[in-house]
């Protein structure tokens, strides 16, 4: 006999978000967002995989090789493996990297269940969709990220696939939203 628990066939879809900053860092929009949406769904927070040139911190040092998930207001929050490094001048090694990294993640929010949303809050972890394949993509632009520093035709290229990609855009204002409008 096949019994489901009543919790569980209530719950939306799970959901993998990435932003740039850590979740215990001031909280902003994103995180009371991610904290209301965990009452009905499983969500998983990610900064992205550690660089090669973050090996040397003390965030990596004390980070366990296989990395961790612990939770706070309802989100899972990922601490990266380790061992997973990206390496930004080596094509190959970073797409690698990337993903198991992708491979890491899916495991951790829906190992089953493809149908999962990936919720990017930066066009940064745009290559990360080609790995993970999400049932749906969200894109929350809190910012106009072009007119901010260290933003690269990298970056611009990365927007606007995943404006192509995304099934919802959000933005923190009419003036983000035109300008997303006219890319």
């Amino acid at each position: 006999a096949c019994h489901r628990h009543p919790m569980r066939s209530s719950l939306k879809p799970a959901l993998i978000a990435f932003a740039p900053n850590d979740w215990h860092s001031q909280w902003v929009n994103r995180q009371y967002l991610l904290s209301r949406l965990a009452n009905e769904r499983r969500i998983v927070y990610s900064t992205g995989a550690w660089f090669t040139w973050q090996r040397h911190s003390e965030a990596w040092r004390q980070a366990p090789i296989s990395g961790a998930l612990t939770k706070d207001s309802g989100v899972h929050i990922e601490t990266p493996p380790r061992w997973i490094l990206r390496h930004l001048g080596v094509r190959t090694w970073d797409r690698l990297a990337l993903k198991l990294h992708a491979n890491w993640l899916r495991r951790r929010v829906s190992p089953t269940d493809s149908k999962y949303v990936c919720m990017l809050f930066h066009p940064q972890f745009e290559p990360y969709l080609e790995h993970l394949r999400p049932g749906s993509v969200a894109y929350h632009a809190y910012d106009l990220f072009e007119g901010t520093p260290g933003w690269t035709e990298g970056h611009e290229a990365c927007e606007r696939r995943l404006l192509a990609r995304a099934d919802l855009v959000t933005t923190v204002s009419e003036q983000i939203a035109d300008r997303l409008h006219t890319k």
